[in-house]
């Protein structure tokens, strides 16, 4: 029950925070930084969040599909999906803070 209910936690602090990296899931859910990881790492697994560095440290994370509801409305007329989150893929990021 406990993995459950962190799993909601992330997904809430995910939809205020949809870029993101470990160090701030660990600090914004108030959890160990290995815990953390394994969320995220689980996360990712399913398709619920994207890498989006290509790098072994420093790795930043999408929360893609809330990100493609914002990308679908903004989208010219005739753009597909796959087009549409290869470019939320690559806009531009902030350092967090």
């Amino acid at each position: 029950m406990a993995g459950n209910a962190m799993g909601f936690r992330l997904v809430n602090y995910l939809f205020e925070h949809p870029l993101t990296n470990i160090q701030l899931v660990a600090g914004g859910m108030n959890c160990a930084y290995v815990t953390a990881s394994k969320l995220v790492a689980k996360f990712a697994e399913l398709g619920i969040l994207s890498e989006m560095t290509g790098q072994r440290r420093n790795r930043r994370y999408l929360f893609a599909p809330y990100m493609m509801i914002f990308a679908e409305i903004s989208a010219p007329p005739g753009e597909t999906e796959e087009k549409v989150s290869r470019k939320a893929r690559k806009a531009p990021v902030e350092k967090a803070k």
